[in-house]
């Protein structure tokens, strides 16, 4: 156990998850406006990955993005300058995610080190992009990844519990070690858990559906 928490990359990222407020639906992503501030935070070291998610049961179009700012509060800003939600389109909903785990997670540490030691606000203006919206759709990866939404629940791990976290560790090194998982870490909760309880995270898995199903069991 100790050797596996040592291994562990402890990069503060945050999440900005997009819902739409308007029945544009997927295509909603593709605004111009948007692509070109999420080309600023790429351009400027920010931006660790971003995408449409598969419609939630409520029938929204949400957008995920991984980002690296100096602080909850920065990453608020930074939310706030989205063109959509400027204009009613969208909200964004900010969470702090500590990626820890993942054949990429060193990636998103270093993305944190650089930020924290830049210290650099980000500019929201996107005037100074002059990419139409094709070029910058064609500077698309379209990789399919696959998100384990690990929830939190109401049931406590009890106090003599002494194998569950050596698990939970041993499968995330197994499934890095495989070349399966991405990233994982704790998703930081909006208001505190009760004692025992664990709280959520985010895993991204890029091999295919099926197998983040049969990983996520």
């Amino acid at each position: 156990m100790p050797e596996l928490l040592a291994r562990v990359a402890r990069a503060q990222l945050y999440f900005l998850e997009a819902s739409s407020n308007d029945d544009a639906g997927p295509a909603l992503w593709t605004d111009r406006d948007h692509l070109a501030y999420l080309y600023k935070l790429e351009l400027g070291g920010r931006l660790y990955g971003s995408g449409p998610m598969d419609p939630g049961a409520d029938g929204l179009f949400r957008e995920l993005s991984i980002i690296a700012a100096t602080s909850v509060e920065e990453a608020k800003q930074i939310a706030a300058e989205e063109p959509l939600q400027k204009v009613g389109r969208c909200r964004v909903a900010v969470r702090a995610y500590t990626m820890n785990e993942g054949v990429a997670c060193y990636v998103g540490r270093a993305m944190f080190k650089r930020v924290q030691a830049q210290d650099t606000p980000f500019d929201g203006d996107i005037s100074d992009v002059k990419l139409t919206r094709e070029e910058l759709l064609g500077r698309a990866s379209n990789a399919q990844v696959h998100l384990i939404m690990l929830e939190p629940t109401s049931k406590p791990r009890p106090p003599e519990d002494t194998t569950s976290m050596a698990a939970h560790f041993a499968w995330l090194r197994e499934n890095e070690m495989a070349g399966k998982l991405m990233n994982c870490g704790p998703v930081h909760p909006d208001k505190p858990l009760a004692p025992g309880i664990w709280g959520g995270g985010l895993g991204v898995v890029a091999t295919s559906r099926l197998e983040a199903e049969q990983i996520a069991l």
